[in-house]
């Protein structure tokens, strides 16, 4: 009996340290803040936990936390109608980019290096 506890400890040890891996993307998000307004753009800065391990993650898994970082950002501005600009950062590197030259067609995700990766093409269903 006390073995199976103990398993049943060491899985939810093991579950709670993978928190970012398959968790709900706003347990990901720890900061979300405004750099700054610029002719009609509100440009974002999101921080990214230090336990989200972004590197290791499926693009799908990403593009989850981005997209709720995004909506975020998008409900923050809903009321005053400027666009939005969202940055996502991870240990001060670039981990996801939405907005700006590229639109808001795709979300840009980068390595670990802050190389652009590959982009994710957004349907109108992603953005509330």
């Amino acid at each position: 009996m006390k073995k199976l506890i103990s398993l049943c400890f060491m899985g939810a040890l093991v579950l709670s340290l993978c928190a970012c891996g398959s968790a709900d993307p706003s347990e990901c998000v720890e900061d979300i803040s405004l750099f700054g307004t610029e002719d009609g753009t509100a440009y974002y800065d999101v921080s990214l936990t230090d336990d989200t391990d972004w590197a290791d993650m499926t693009s799908k898994e990403q593009a989850d936390i981005a997209l709720y970082a995004i909506n975020q950002c998008r409900d923050l501005e809903e009321s005053t109608g400027n666009n939005c600009n969202v940055t996502g950062w991870k240990d001060g590197v670039i981990a996801f980019s939405w907005g700006g030259v590229d639109g808001v067609a795709k979300i840009r995700m980068y390595d670990e290096d802050g190389t652009l990766d590959h982009t994710w093409e957004l349907s109108d269903k992603d953005l509330k």
